[in-house]
């Protein structure tokens, strides 16, 4: 979201409670909450299956040329194109060279969708002529690691070394796609309430929007391949951090995420411009005793906090991670569910009731059931039935709020998913299984579904 920026670098932190200031400045007045989403699309080269690269003239760096005479301004990086904005949207490039759309954050979700479509509609046409494939999957389905090169930026370059030591990480990096929702907080137990939901609600937005089966050009029998991935990802940076789910941790949601934050290993600062790795050391000991003559800033510290990927993370927004990329109504739908979880006080405490056998001890296992099966599961407890109920939950909290019957409009697909016990996994496989082929897969299946977005 707009509002998600990082601070000058020359704002130095005094220590631990200018950290939780940080979050503090960050609340939001009850009438202004807003709702972003961020929505990843993975690029294949039509010609070899494989991922479009950086340089050349069916390229990364001709795309986002070819959009600049359309309004977007060039963000620029040692003269290269990496990045468009206009206005509040931007769009950027992910170390494995996905495309990311960052739309203007919204009070209601119709604009968002609209935005997203838009943006679609000047997207296609240049890819098409560059014989480029728009990919709305959790994961790349054709190709390795090995096979996809770094995007040429100097953030990338720095960190990409520093994921390869945990495989799996680097691995997540440049093979996923994902979808996330960013939400106001208007107090600290707002936000409180709003992690845990976060991470107890998140196995159930991986069963319904699950949408990465495929991998290297095969099924990988699993419904999140994506998330699959990313759970090789310790736990120190990533995943469920277990003193998020304990019983007092809303209240002084701020202190904790701090204290949880601080002990991570810092990676990066940018002094002037320039990145400068910081090996073996904790944001703690950075704040307490500095490093290289460098001490710590808040832009330091917002720069960390992204290089921290719980499923469920507290920035100036709380950002909710778990959904593979999907239709674009389908994010919309996405979108709506959060929305009315979030910002009905009734509605959130109905879903953590729903929800309240979730804990630190079987959250892990009930994630892994979700990225292998789905919504295949059925009967009381599975989580086809606590999906259905959630979704009733959405829709009182809808209800609630002026405006509503076009959100509940919004949430129709993925209902409809959920009563069928099918998510978009589903159907990528029975395409797969029915062309035959991948080059039969990529016709059918990216035109039939750009028929469905632009139409």
């Amino acid at each position: 979201m707009a509002d998600d920026r990082p601070a000058p670098d020359s704002v130095v932190l005094a220590g631990e409670a200018d950290c939780i200031r940080f979050f503090h400045d960050s609340i939001k007045p009850l009438h202004g909450r807003r709702v972003g989403l961020e929505y990843e699309m993975v690029l294949i080269d039509k010609l070899t299956s494989l991922a479009v690269p950086f340089f050349g003239h069916r390229s990364l760096s001709t795309l986002l040329g070819e959009l600049v005479p359309r309004g977007w301004q060039p963000v620029l990086e040692g003269g290269l194109i990496v990045g468009l904005r206009r206005e509040a949207a931007s769009v950027s490039l992910e170390p494995g060279g996905q495309l990311e759309f960052s739309g203007s954050p919204h009070n209601d979700v119709a604009p968002l969708l609209s935005e997203l479509v838009h943006f679609l509609g000047e997207l296609w046409p240049v890819c098409e002529r560059l014989a480029i494939a728009i990919v709305c999957t959790g994961y790349r389905p054709f190709g390795s690691a090995r096979s996809v090169a770094t995007v040429p930026r100097r953030r990338y370059r720095e960190l990409m070394p520093l994921l390869t030591e945990q495989a799996r990480m680097a691995t997540g990096q440049k093979m996923t796609a994902s979808m996330q929702v960013s939400l106001d907080y208007t107090s600290e137990l707002h936000a409180g309430h709003l992690l845990q939901l976060g991470l107890k609600c998140q196995p159930l937005i991986v069963a319904m929007f699950g949408n990465s089966p495929l991998s290297q050009g095969r099924p990988t029998r699993w419904n999140s391949y994506r998330m699959q991935t990313w759970s090789g990802f310790g736990s120190q940076r990533a995943g469920i951090p277990p003193v998020m789910l304990e019983s007092g941790f809303p209240q002084h949601a701020f202190a904790h995420y701090t204290r949880w934050a601080l002990e991570k290993p810092l990676l990066l600062i940018q002094r002037a411009g320039d990145l400068k790795v910081v090996p073996d050391c904790r944001f703690a000991q950075f704040l307490k005793h500095g490093w290289s003559g460098y001490r710590a800033t808040v832009n330091d510290w917002s720069m960390h906090l992204g290089t921290l990927f719980p499923e469920a993370r507290l920035k100036r927004v709380v950002e909710l991670r778990s959904a593979d990329t999907c239709t674009p109504p389908m994010a919309a739908a996405l979108a709506v569910i959060w929305k009315g979880l979030a910002y009905s006080d009734e509605s959130r405490q109905e879903a953590l009731d729903l929800l309240k056998g979730f804990g630190s001890v079987n959250l892990p296992e009930i994630y892994m059931t979700a990225s292998r099966l789905g919504l295949s599961n059925r009967g009381p407890g599975s989580l086809r039935d606590l999906s259905l109920k959630l979704l009733d939950i959405v829709d009182r909290g809808l209800s609630r709020r002026s405006g509503s019957n076009t959100e509940k409009d919004l949430l129709a697909p993925v209902v409809d998913a959920v009563k069928a016990g099918r998510s978009p996994a589903n159907a990528l496989v029975d395409a797969f299984r029915r062309e035959g082929s991948l080059a039969a897969l990529k016709a059918s299946h990216l035109d039939a579904a750009r028929m469905q977005w632009l139409g």
